[in-house]
């Protein structure tokens, strides 16, 4: 519920910037409680929320046309809920394709309880027409079924399972690190590399943006680890990497099966050079998708660049050509 104290706030908000009219407050609601978001001057997509939550609209419009309305807030007469079925969805597809565990999962399906008793609605204009719901799914099923495709094609992509030759590599191989954002895992391989002599290593991201500076897990890691100002670096994509890049690529290294999919489906002039990060580990099952850390627990970043580590460090043990950086 809106505190006194939250209220205060948002009136002091109006009093110095003179608000007069309408305003709508939007709060989001978390385990903590209720946080303040921002402050709207027209209803906008909380508008059947407002309606549903017991706001008589009409009245208000009458009201002001009359010049009955009185100065303060009117809230809503009972506490309500809407539910946007494009991000619900687009949430329960992300955790089944993460393979999340059912615990997760299970209090969204609890969450329908509120449907059933009256204290939430869909966002629906008219359920005798619902087609234009079901319409703004249509990018989101052709997210999913890019994705599903991807994923397919990767079980059945050669490279994907493929051994890179590691003895091949030299400190002046050219090498290009690439992961889904170019803010963790790539990034850290990257600085890693070039700490051990190795000259011509680039990172990406398969994401197209760059300029993103990296996490701070990952800044953190890098600084206690090799003493850099990680906080300069920035991110790129594959395709702007590539373009920069003046020499021919040896190889590729990517840390899912799906991401060597993409870059064999995406750029085919790299078939044969896109192999499995984890592949070099010199372990018999070293066929492994090393995880994207992003959002995840602190611990979870530091397990995931140690790993990234230690395949580093088994890299540089067997480069015939390795020495200390001078």
């Amino acid at each position: 519920e809106i505190t006194p104290h939250m209220l205060g706030i948002v009136q002091a908000i109006a009093n110095k910037l003179r608000w007069t009219g309408f305003m709508a407050i939007e709060c989001k609601s978390n385990k903590d409680g209720l946080f303040f978001m921002d402050m709207k001057s027209y209803p906008g997509d909380t508008i059947a929320l407002s309606f549903f939550s017991g706001v008589d609209f009409p009245k208000l419009l009458i009201d002001g046309l009359e010049n009955k309305l009185s100065t303060g807030f009117a809230f809503p007469t009972r506490s309500v809920y809407l539910r946007k079925l494009r991000i619900d969805v687009a949430w329960l597809f992300r955790q089944l394709l993460k393979g999340s565990e059912i615990k997760l999962i299970l209090p969204w399906v609890g969450s329908f309880w509120r449907l059933l008793t009256g204290r939430e609605c869909l966002d629906i204009e008219r359920l005798d027409d619902p087609l234009p719901a079901i319409r703004q799914f249509d990018s989101l099923m052709d997210s999913f079924r890019a994705k599903l495709g991807l994923r397919l094609f990767s079980v059945f992509c050669s490279e994907a399972t493929a051994q890179p030759e590691i003895k091949s590599i030299t400190t002046k191989s050219s090498l290009l690190v690439v992961c889904k954002g170019n803010i963790n895992r790539s990034i850290v391989a990257e600085h890693l590399l070039k700490a051990h002599g190795f000259c011509c290593v680039r990172s990406a991201g398969l994401l197209g943006m760059s300029g993103r500076r990296p996490s701070r897990h990952a800044e953190i890691f890098l600084t206690e680890r090799l003493g850099i100002d990680a906080s300069v670096l920035r991110s790129r994509s594959v395709t702007r990497a590539l373009r920069e890049m003046t020499s021919e690529i040896d190889m590729v290294l990517c840390f899912e099966r799906s991401q060597v999919a993409e870059l064999v489906l995406r750029f085919p002039n790299l078939k044969g050079k896109v192999f499995l990060f984890s592949k070099l580990s010199g372990k018999a099952n070293g066929s492994h998708d090393i995880g994207d850390p992003h959002n995840a627990k602190p611990e979870v970043y530091l397990a995931c660049f140690r790993k990234i580590e230690s395949i580093v460090d088994h890299i540089v043990s067997v480069v015939a050509d390795y020495s200390l950086p001078t």
